[in-house]
C-alpha cells in the first residue's frame, strides 16, 4: 500500500464526472495499485505469460511455444 497515493490528470477528471461506484474504483485503485494489466482479448497470451511470472521466469516454454504458433498464424483481417 502506498503512503502517499497519487493520482494522474486524466484519473481526476475521470473521477469528477463518474458515479459514486466508478469513483469508489479510482479511489481503491490509487491507493491500491495493480502490478501490472493484463488484455483478456488475448487469453493464450494471458496465460502463458502468467506460468512465466509463476515460475518466477524460470520457465519460458509456453511463452517460446506461443511466439512459434503465432509467426505461422495467416492474419484474419
Amino acid at each position: 500500500m502506498k503512503t502517499e497515493p497519487q493520482i494522474s490528470a486524466n484519473k481526476l477528471i475521470e473521477y469528477c464526472f463518474a458515479r459514486s461506484t466508478r469513483r469508489t474504483a479510482i479511489i481503491e485503485d490509487t491507493i491500491r495499485p495493480k502490478n501490472f494489466l493484463l488484455d483478456t482479448r488475448y487469453n493464450e497470451i494471458e496465460r502463458a505469460m502468467m506460468h512465466f511470472i509463476e515460475t518466477h521466469g524460470r520457465d519460458d516454454s509456453r511463452l517460446s511455444q506461443l511466439d512459434g504458433v503465432l509467426l505461422s498464424r495467416q492474419p484474419a483481417t
